[in-house]
């Protein structure tokens, strides 16, 4: 969906969908709740984002965090291996 797509559909102007995007304005509540229903995510969601709760982190924030560990994990792994051909190159 896009911007303008989203903008028509809550009735509002794309340049306000830009604003509540940018963090510039927040929608009010009305359009919070065509929002939730539009995207398919909670209202809570749309205001806080995932968050860690008393239970654990939220799906989508422990696949983030999943995420960047592996990458992290994976650019430690490479860092190695550059290292070990560099000291290889060094030894010729």
């Amino acid at each position: 969906m896009t911007s303008r797509e989203l903008a028509d559909s809550l009735g509002v102007a794309e340049s306000r969908v830009s604003e509540w995007v940018n963090g510039k304005k927040r929608p009010g509540l009305d359009k919070l709740a065509l929002l939730s229903a539009h995207l398919g995510a909670s209202i809570d969601f749309l205001v806080h984002g995932p968050r860690v709760t008393a239970k654990g982190v939220s799906g989508a924030a422990e696949a983030a965090l999943r995420r960047a560990a592996r990458a992290k994990q994976q650019r430690s792994e490479a860092g190695r291996d550059g290292d070990a051909k560099t000291k290889e190159g060094q030894k010729e």
